[in-house]
Formats: C-alpha cells, sequence, structure tokens
C-alpha cells in the first residue's frame, strides 16, 4: 500500500462497470487506472451481454489480481457464447462487495433490480439499506447523491463534472458509477470512478474512447 509522509496508508480505488463485453472501453480503462496507481479496482457488474467480445473482457478481468468484480443481472443471462470457466467465473460471482469503507453493488444497496437514477429512488435506499457509502452501477449515469438524518424524504443530487468532490463527514452518500460501454449521459462517452477513500474525493474520468455502438437499451 502507499503512504503519506506521516505513514498512514492511502488507498486509491478505480470503479468500473457496465462493460457489456466492450474490450475497447475496459482495455483503455486499466490503461488510465494504472496510470493513475490505483491499489484496487471493483468492478460493480454487468460484465458481458450486448458486444461480442465477452470472453475477453472475462479473461482480462480475470487476469489481475487488483480486481475485485461483483455480479451484475447481464452476467447470468445469454451465457451459451462463453467459455465454460468464464460462465462459471461470472455465476460465482458475489453481489456484494466491502472495501475502505466503501459498499459496492451493481443494483441498489437493497440489492432490488432498481436503477438509482434520481433523488427519490436515492433516498429510498438510504432509508432502507444499511451502509454509509456506496457505490452502485445498473443506471449509466454519473451521480452523486447525499443525505443525513432530518431531510426528509428525498436525498440531495449534487453537482458534478470533470472536478474532484469531497464526500463530506456526517453525511451518507451514493456515487452511481458510469459505464464503460455507453452512458446515458450526454456525451455518452465511457467513463469511471475514482475513489481516495483517506482524503473521501470521488472523481469520475471520462476516457478518451468511442462509446459502444451497438447499444442495450435496458
Amino acid at each position: 500500500m502507499l503512504c503519506d509522509r506521516t505513514g498512514h496508508e492511502l488507498m486509491r480505488i478505480a470503479v468500473i462497470g457496465d462493460v457489456h463485453g466492450y474490450a475497447p472501453g475496459l482495455t483503455e480503462a486499466l490503461r488510465v487506472i494504472d496510470e493513475l496507481a490505483c491499489e484496487a479496482i471493483v468492478c460493480v457488474g454487468d460484465i458481458v451481454d450486448g458486444h461480442p467480445e465477452n470472453d475477453r473482457v472475462v479473461d482480462l478481468l480475470r487476469s489481475r489480481t487488483d480486481v475485485i468484480s461483483i455480479r451484475g443481472n447481464h452476467d447470468v443471462i445469454d451465457l451459451d457464447d462463453l467459455r465454460f470457466d468464464n460462465r462459471r467465473w461470472l455465476l460465482n460471482l458475489p453481489v456484494h462487495a466491502h472495501l475502505h469503507g466503501f459498499d459496492f453493488y451493481h443494483f441498489s444497496p437493497r440489492l432490488k433490480d432498481e436503477k438509482i437514477n434520481s433523488a427519490i429512488k436515492a433516498w429510498n435506499a438510504f432509508d432502507d439499506a444499511d451502509f454509509s457509502q456506496a457505490v452502485v452501477g445498473h443506471a449509466h449515469i454519473r451521480a452523486l447523491f447525499r443525505y443525513a438524518t432530518g431531510m426528509g424524504p428525498a436525498a440531495e443530487e449534487l453537482r458534478h463534472g470533470s472536478h474532484d468532490y469531497r464526500l463530506e463527514a456526517g453525511y451518507r452518500h451514493i456515487v452511481v458509477n458510469p459505464s464503460l460501454s455507453y452512458n446515458r449521459d450526454r456525451p455518452a462517452i465511457p467513463a469511471f470512478t475514482f475513489l481516495d477513500t483517506t482524503a473521501m474525493v470521488v472523481r469520475f474520468v471520462s476516457l478518451n474512447i468511442a462509446p459502444m455502438n451497438t447499444l442495450l437499451r435496458r
């Protein structure tokens, strides 16, 4: 692990997901992540189903000892074109991971098949699940939500861009990780999330690569 000048451990985590078999997006993300010197990578699911390079994408993730992968809904359907060992690997993935104070899911922290793409849906997760800081996929958008006791029946959606955002003490947060295949944002370019868990900083990192041109509108 990296340490600062006082000897405190640093932890930089890259969050990727919703790859949908798009090897160019994954390959470029891994290149940028290596330049950022991240100690860990969490893949929040939907690794396959959409682009024809499913086996290549799974092989890339399996070859990296620094990657923790969780299972998405597309990782359990339409797997007939995958090698048997890759199908088995996908089906055995967990649906949740915890690392350095962050909980990672494909869906909502409620473990329900729902997209967190609004302040109301974020509040439902804050109200109904036990977590402090969470990162989810599934919605194919860049989004940040925060909530504190007493805020009422809605979370606060935070403005975001290419700048860093510091997760403030006293709030719970949900980070919605964008997709490496296509995003429902405009522009719809592939992107991932960078977390500095020591400084409690979040950054969305856009990639200089075109989105997958065969889009899954799900």
